[in-house]
């Protein structure tokens, strides 16, 4: 009888389960990378960009030093203003940094800024990415030149000071700062810069399949929503898994690896990667983000969200639905899978299939039980 219940849940995995029910959680994302608009010195008729291409010690053999039109145009590609940790959990940040003058570029090298990962609210997000938070912190660092047009001797670590301010509600702050010069001198600077968040829903069947949309602000002043369809697995009440998934917008495509997500009270959270967080750049950036997702939904109200104890489902008349009706052969009355309705139990099961057997989670005594395969 036990390998009949299998093949009959591996039968009904591929049913169309039309009485599922569609429950929806809130989202968010945060980017654990920033954007850091150029700076401009008028003074010096400089303007020093920021990028994460990741050319090294190479941008003088991409970027020309002699054609301030082809060097606009080479930086232009080649720019994103992303400026990232280190190394997951550091406090360093790091960009590599291009200088252009009025003849073309004129040095570069990497932005060194030591920036402390205040987390006031625990959540494994500094509080200065956070768009609802406020922010007001100096900070500083180098910026340690690889090459100059001038020579080796040109070559050196600056240092540099930053003051980020942004109200809560904005992805958008102000810096100002200051630059020390080769002659010893102090140059002031100011421009913008960007908090990269993520908001909105999804909208989840209980049986495996999910909707995600969601809404990101852009540093131009645009904003774009996405939305994507993809499965998710439940190992537990605490853990599961949304599969890699695509999420697209009328111009632009992300794509997600699989995210692991882990239970507190009724919020789901994992460290996320991007495929890719910016298309519109030819290589990998902003790809490192921590997801958060809030369920409110608990139709049994036991502080578990239905996310990971959905609500059982079934179909069929009220005859199969008595609980006098005994299948024939039998020990189970099949509702909607995953669901399965167990009359030596009086309640439901939840059938998952594996390749080591059959497990099934009891909603009345809260366990798990595996039926191995039956030859």
């Amino acid at each position: 009888m036990k390998h009949k219940l299998y093949f009959f849940c591996l039968l009904l995995l591929v049913l169309k389960n039309s009485f599922a029910s569609t429950n929806t959680a809130t989202n968010k994302a945060y980017c654990y990378s920033f954007q850091l608009e150029a700076i401009q010195f008028p003074i010096l008729e400089t303007t020093i960009h920021f990028t994460t291409y990741g050319a090294r010690d190479n941008y003088h053999h991409i970027v020309p030093m002699n054609n301030l039109y082809q060097a606009v145009s080479a930086i232009t590609a080649i720019v994103n203003d992303e400026v990232k940790p280190d190394k997951m959990g550091s406090q360093t940040y790091r960009a590599d940094y291009l200088s252009q003058d009025d003849a073309g570029l004129d040095d570069h090298g990497t932005l060194n800024l030591s920036i402390p990962n205040v987390d006031g609210d625990l959540n494994g997000v500094p509080d200065f990415l956070q768009q609802e938070k406020s922010v007001s912190i100096t900070v500083s660092g180098t910026l340690d030149s690889k090459w100059s047009s001038g020579g080796p001797e040109w070559v050196g670590s600056h240092p540099v000071t930053f003051t980020f301010t942004r109200s809560a509600g904005n992805h958008a702050g102000t810096y100002s700062g200051s630059l020390s010069g080769d002659d010893g001198q102090s140059y002031p600077f100011n421009g913008s810069w960007y908090v990269i968040n993520k908001s909105g829903t999804v909208a989840y069947d209980g049986a495996g399949s999910q909707t995600t949309t969601t809404t990101s602000a852009y540093s131009d002043g645009t904003s774009a929503s996405f939305s994507g369809t993809g499965s998710y697995t439940v190992e537990s009440e605490d853990e599961m898994t949304f599969a890699g998934h695509t999420i697209t917008s009328v111009s632009k495509t992300l794509k997600f690896n699989s995210l692991r997500l882990t239970r507190q009270g009724r919020q789901y959270s994992g460290a996320s990667t991007f495929k890719d967080g910016n298309p519109s750049t030819n290589w990998v950036d902003f790809e490192n983000w921590k997801v958060f997702i809030t369920d409110t939904n608990d139709y049994d109200s036991d502080g578990i969200p239905d996310l990971t104890d959905p609500e059982p489902t079934s179909s069929g008349n009220d005859e199969t639905k008595s609980s006098s009706y005994v299948p024939p052969g039998g020990w189970y009355w099949f509702g909607a899978y995953p669901w399965a309705y167990s009359y030596l139990e009086n309640g439901w099961l939840y059938c998952r299939p594996t390749s080591d057997g059959l497990y099934m989670y009891s909603v009345q005594n809260k366990t798990w039980s595996l039926y191995p395969h039956q030859n």
